[in-house]
């Protein structure tokens, strides 16, 4: 629910809004760009473009961009994860 309300508020209002989360599923869902950051100190690990057509939707969960880009997001947190 929150996520669609998110949605409605970027679409509606075309702001820039950064968000900060721990949940790699929703970044990616919302986001246009994330930063995925390093231990301390932080640092960016990488930079991804989120491609995705809006408004997103519960099928898009299922896309193959979007698992392909969630699943590259997944490799850095975890490469990121086992430095430390």
């Amino acid at each position: 629910f929150m996520r669609e309300q998110l949605q409605r508020i970027f679409l509606e209002t075309r702001t820039t809004t950064v968000l900060v989360s721990h949940d790699l599923e929703e970044a990616v869902y919302l986001a246009d760009r994330v930063l995925l950051l390093t231990r301390r100190p932080a640092r960016v690990a990488d930079d991804v473009a989120m491609a995705l057509a809006r408004p997103r939707s519960d099928d898009t969960l299922s896309d193959a961009d979007f698992v392909r880009l969630k699943s590259h997001c997944l490799e850095v947190f975890q490469r990121e994860v086992r430095k430390g």
